[in-house]
């Protein structure tokens, strides 16, 4: 209950974000993410749903790999942050582990995550030729590990 209280005073704040910086250009980048359907960073398991459904449909999930690689950074784990950063909240992330591990949900059969595997694996390798998918996964396991940290420091 205090997760999800928490999670709509998150989303809350981001909408009021939202609202005050309405009067912001539109971007390119804003454009192409609304062809999904859902804001970015998600913020809810219901939003991460509706994004799993688009990402039936091979043209979104390869426009979502392509956006995500332009996304860059200046190294994996930095590529890793700011790419999950992007397209996931704090707030959701620090609901999911990898594998599913501490009564969490696992990430890993998610299309979402295949979609992070191939994009920052693509993204390091024009950086760190050497980058395998096991340190891809580490990458985002780290990622996921440190996300109730961070939400909490935002809540703060």
């Amino acid at each position: 209950m205090n997760v999800k209280l928490s999670c709509m005073q998150a989303e809350i704040s981001r909408l009021t974000y939202m609202v005050t910086n309405i009067n912001r250009a539109v971007t390119k980048e804003k454009v192409e993410l609304d062809d999904f359907g859902v804001i970015f960073p998600l913020m809810s398991t219901d939003q991460l749903d509706i994004l799993e459904q688009l990402l039936n449909d091979p043209e979104k999930y390869n426009n979502l790999v392509e956006y995500i690689k332009q996304i860059g950074g200046g190294h994996l784990n930095d590529i890793t942050h700011r790419a999950m950063q992007r397209i996931m909240g704090n707030c959701l992330g620090s609901m999911f582990s990898w594998l599913g591990q501490k009564g969490k949900i696992a990430l890993r059969p998610f299309k979402i995550a295949s979609v992070f595997k191939e994009s920052i694996l693509v993204s390091s390798r024009k950086i760190e030729r050497n980058t395998t998918e096991r340190d891809v996964e580490k990458a985002i396991m780290q990622w996921l590990r440190q996300a109730p940290q961070r939400y909490k420091r935002v809540m703060l």
